[in-house]
């Protein structure tokens, strides 16, 4: 319900965005259309995520940069002081999501006793064999990691944490498994080719995931 109400909250802002944009237009003979307008047209769902949604912090750092971008194409900063400030707000992001990924491996491990596996500036592969799986977090940072539980005794609803920077991260399982995958990937590729439809499913892994330049695969 709450979803619903904050989709039709973007459909009346775009709505009187528009409004807007017509009685400037035709009536006050003022053209909308300056420089980077429609930059406009993505700030309005960040405030709306900002202003009615737990998760913040990247709202307004996206919003931070967008204004930046718009400051530059009205020449007010020019392209390299551009460059640096978004730059600088990329590093405060990815810092926010390893800190918020230190923090959730901490109270996960409180609750279930689960493995962390991690890889830097390398390759990792972890079999496991007749051992009973309750979930896990992965860290590939500059790295590659694979979870083969094809032979594991895998708990129903056990939940594998995924980060991947600059890195990826395979998970392998029988195909009797339904696969629920949640996250977000910034510019990488997050792909699961279970067919979660075709076949009668036993049990059900959760695979949170954070991706940034990097790739989550699940097959």
């Amino acid at each position: 319900m709450k979803e619903k109400i904050l989709n039709i909250t973007l459909y009346i802002e775009y709505i009187i965005y528009i409004i807007v944009a017509l009685i400037l237009k035709f009536v006050f003979k003022q053209n909308i259309l300056f420089k980077g307008w429609y930059l406009i047209i993505f700030i309005i769902p960040i405030l709306t995520n900002i202003i009615f949604r737990k998760k913040k912090i990247n709202n307004i750092l996206l919003l931070i940069a967008l204004i930046c971008i718009e400051i530059c194409i009205l020449n007010i900063i020019n392209i390299n002081r551009l460059f640096i400030i978004l730059l600088s707000l990329a590093i405060i992001y990815v810092s926010i999501n390893i800190i918020s990924n230190i923090l959730s491996i901490k109270n996960y491990n409180e609750s279930i006793d689960v493995t962390f596996y991690h890889t830097l500036f390398g390759e990792d592969y972890e079999k496991l064999n007749n051992i009973e799986f309750k979930g896990c977090n992965i860290w590939s940072i500059f790295g590659s990691t694979t979870l083969d539980l094809v032979n594991a005794k895998i708990e129903d609803n056990a939940v594998i944490k995924v980060f991947n920077l600059l890195g990826s991260t395979n998970i392998i399982t029988k195909d009797d498994i339904n696969i629920i995958k949640n996250g977000k990937t910034i510019i990488g590729e997050s792909k699961n080719t279970k067919d979660n439809k075709t076949r009668k499913k036993n049990k059900t892994i959760l695979i949170e995931n954070k991706t940034i330049l990097g790739s989550l695969r699940i097959g």
